[in-house]
């Protein structure tokens, strides 16, 4: 069977409530909360001031959460702007948007990624290319459309 490791070496085996408070390194009312949430008891001796073992609270302090995580949960998610900070980080992302729209501007796409960009169907692609709406080029096998026609079509409707 394997002992377990005691949390802080150099305490008694049993431990009054204001010692066990302090080994946990809180008061003893909240002491007191957090033995009755994770269940801890004392142990009984028959005397007017309960005793705690020390291994308990060595399993009590393993289980216990970060006391970070509990504060993070209730904290507020809010950040306050002023509009001039505000104005300053949209014309920052617009910028930087514009920037990459003109570097990676295609001259052509392939049908595929034309019916995305339309939201239509291929065979919807292969009609409009058929019907003059759409011009194409040819590379190798692949058929090609023009990423100018695109927009004229997104502008139109």
């Amino acid at each position: 069977m394997t002992q377990s490791r005691s949390v802080i070496e150099g305490w008694p085996a049993l431990l009054t409530t204001e010692m066990a408070a302090r080994y946990l390194s809180v008061d003893e009312i909240k002491f007191a909360e957090i033995a009755n949430r994770w269940r801890t008891d004392p142990v009984d001796l028959e005397t007017d001031s309960p005793r705690w073992h020390r291994s308990d609270l060595d399993r009590l302090i393993w289980r216990l959460p970060c006391t970070t995580m509990a504060d993070d949960l209730h904290r507020p998610r809010k950040i306050d702007l002023d509009k001039a900070t505000i104005d300053h980080i949209v014309s920052a992302v617009a910028s930087r948007l514009a920037g990459q729209r003109s570097d990676n501007k295609r001259l052509l796409v392939s049908i595929r990624d034309a019916s995305e960009m339309l939201g239509v169907a291929r065979t919807t692609i292969y009609r409009l290319i058929s019907g003059g709406r759409l011009g194409t080029r040819r590379i190798g096998r692949r058929m090609l459309i023009l990423m100018a026609d695109i927009d004229a079509i997104l502008v139109e409707d």
